[in-house]
């Protein structure tokens, strides 16, 4: 049977070492993977303009543009709490620390941020003791908190899931100490 295609002998070495060329380069970039790991903690600075937005629009009972910097469980966690337990002063944030990224298994990850510890009086005087995890969107589009109900006692981790850092408050001694019992 006569090929169809007749190249000169020059020719078909160098479309197969073109080839092999390619091959090798597709073989090279499906062994070695470039890893996901999600981005590195945003700033302090950027974190703590995100936290003082997220409690003015709280006060300000603004909660659809509140959930816009959250999760989105945030509706859900807000109707838990309950809307009539919006605090009508600023949380006192009494910690700040930094959580690394955590890769829980190959590819995997757990995002890290800044996280910052509130304490306060809710809107029916009760005190809250929580979390807010600030975090870069993993869509890309800049910072949010995880969760921006700050009132509701939330704490990283205690959702679904594997929590990042779960500091109880008699985890962090005497700095709850100026938050109300």
């Amino acid at each position: 049977m006569e090929p169809l295609l007749r190249l000169p002998v020059s020719a078909l070495r160098l479309r197969v070492k073109g080839g092999a060329l390619l091959l090798g380069l597709a073989v090279a970039a499906c062994a070695s993977p470039q890893a996901y790991a999600p981005a590195t903690p945003p700033s302090e600075t950027d974190s703590r303009t995100l936290v003082h937005q997220v409690i003015d629009l709280a006060l300000a009972r603004r909660f659809d543009q509140l959930c816009a910097l959250g999760t989105p469980q945030c509706t859900n966690v807000l109707l838990s709490t309950g809307t009539d337990t919006v605090p009508s002063d600023p949380p006192t944030i009494v910690a700040v620390t930094t959580v690394p990224n955590k890769e829980t298994s190959p590819g995997t990850w757990t995002p890290g941020g800044i996280l910052f510890s509130l304490c306060g009086l809710d809107g029916k005087g009760a005190p809250y003791h929580s979390q807010l995890l600030v975090s870069e969107n993993p869509s890309g589009t800049g910072l949010m908190a995880m969760e921006p109900v700050f009132w509701g006692g939330l704490t990283v981790g205690s959702g679904s899931g594997s929590p990042v850092a779960e500091p109880k408050p008699s985890d962090l001694g005497s700095v709850w100490a100026s938050c109300p019992e």
